[in-house]
């Protein structure tokens, strides 16, 4: 069990991965990705599925996590009204309006 103190710093990060180097690029998209969850900033993404489709969407960042071999973000879709998980590595572009959402 952490004390208060710990408890709220460790809520307080979105990203759930072991300790290990990344690539600068990789390390970019995630802290551009960290700071879209802290400040709860809507995130508009085009992204391309498995079947190599191309989509765009706006997204409401919960957190990053890492699956063993990919990143991936959990997120609210507003086009799917439903939680998705998008990996980072087929998101294809990616913008931060001003506008915020609430939780």
């Amino acid at each position: 069990m952490l004390s208060g103190p710990t408890r709220a710093a460790a809520g307080s990060l979105a990203l759930y991965a072991p300790a290990f180097a990344l690539d600068p690029v990789t390390q970019q998209g995630l802290q551009t990705l960290r700071e879209a969850v802290q400040a709860r900033r809507l995130l508009c993404i085009r992204y391309r599925d498995a079947a190599d489709r191309s989509s765009q969407r706006s997204i409401r960042p919960l957190g990053c996590f890492f699956w063993g071999k990919v990143w991936a973000l959990g997120a609210w879709c507003e086009a799917r009204q439903a939680f998705r998980s998008f990996r980072l590595d087929r998101i294809e572009e990616g913008a931060a309006p001003r506008r915020c959402f609430s939780r």
